[in-house]
């Protein structure tokens, strides 16, 4: 049984070693799988992320340490940059008969592919939190994209279904040379090829005041959003040259994604502010996309309802259980990832 949990251990710390890549996109034509309406180039990999393997303890020290508990020489080695908490978000994609979205979530909290812990971590147990029933559904039945008919009730209430694929957008880590762009990253917990788990492209954010929930004022607003399961043909304000090269692009049509708000912060706007493919580089507060980055939408939307979470803030990221996610909610977690209790706060010591 050790011998098996060695393995395992072994098996996890190589694929940490392994290079994650990073895109750009040639025309070559679409990737594999991708849907034949939507017209994309092909990806390919152009650098790594991170490397390096988890250090061997020699035997020789392993003899010369003093051993006071049986059960400790059966402890595994813990991968540089994990804690114990990281382990408990993880837990929550443990699989039957399969562990690749446990141990690739591994990959993503022990390396160095995605800077920003913190954002990655709240993202991953939202995500746990809310696939298949919507913990606190009530904000987006609230929101406007709701009241405008993007998705129905139950559809909404059965919360996130793609328990693969998601986008993390950090809204306050903007692209060099970008200001109104910042940097998002594309995610396949189900990857099979360590270089396909992240992909790491830009969004568009707002030429308003970042972080304002209002009509008018061409925000980025933070929180998770729902993505419908389908694409819609987006209708810019004004069409013009570069839109009309976009919609001869994409064969007719401009790729969209409508989006609900599922937090307090974010549901007053959602409907005027759909996921889609623009030409520019900031917006009217529109996570909108390059064109290059136009399979991400039909991913999304092909397995969806996805999620997509504009992480910024802290306080507007204090919970993943209840809608109004500026307010803490206290829990703590056993070894298994679920809640006991009320003590402690479920990010330990984010505040």
């Amino acid at each position: 049984m050790f011998r098996n949990a060695a393995i395992t251990l072994i098996a996890i710390q190589m694929s940490s070693g392994l290079a994650l890549a990073m895109y750009d996109l040639d025309s070559d034509g679409p990737p594999p799988g991708a849907p034949s309406f939507v017209q994309v180039p092909a990806r390919r990999p152009v650098g790594t992320t991170y490397s390096g393997f988890v250090p061997v303890t020699s035997a020789a020290s392993t003899q010369s340490a003093p051993v006071q508990l049986a059960s400790a020489q059966a402890a595994p080695t813990q991968a540089p940059h994990s804690t114990p908490s990281d382990a408990a978000v993880c837990d929550s994609f443990l699989d039957t008969g399969s562990n690749v979205r446990y141990q690739n979530c591994l990959e993503l909290m022990r390396g160095s592919s995605i800077q920003n812990k913190e954002a990655l971590k709240y993202t991953l147990q939202f995500l746990a939190d809310n696939s298949g029933s919507l913990q606190d559904p009530s904000c987006a039945m609230n929101s406007t994209s709701k009241k405008n008919g993007v998705m129905n009730a139950d559809k909404i209430k059965k919360g996130i279904k793609n328990q693969c694929k998601f986008v993390l957008n950090e809204t306050e880590k903007s692209i060099k040379g970008s200001p109104f762009r910042s940097q998002a990253h594309y995610i396949n917990l189900c990857a099979r090829n360590p270089r396909e788990i992240v992909h790491d492209f830009y969004m568009n954010k707002g030429k308003g005041k970042d972080y304002v929930d209002v009509e008018g004022r061409h925000s980025t607003v933070a929180g998770a959003f729902l993505t419908d399961d389908h694409l819609y043909p987006f209708v810019p304000f004004k069409m013009n040259a570069r839109y009309r090269a976009i919609k001869k692009q994409f064969g007719g049509d401009i790729p969209g994604v409508r989006l609900v708000a599922l937090n307090a912060s974010n549901q007053k706007t959602d409907f005027g502010k759909p996921l889609h493919v623009s030409p520019y580089q900031s917006s009217w507060g529109c996570p909108s996309v390059g064109a290059e980055e136009g399979n991400i939408l039909a991913e999304l939307s092909s397995g969806g309802p996805s999620l997509v979470m504009n992480y910024g803030p802290k306080q507007f990221h204090q919970s993943t259980t209840s809608c109004d996610n500026t307010s803490p909610v206290k829990a703590s977690y056993s070894k298994s990832g679920s809640r006991e209790g009320s003590t402690g706060s479920i990010y330990g010591g984010w505040r």
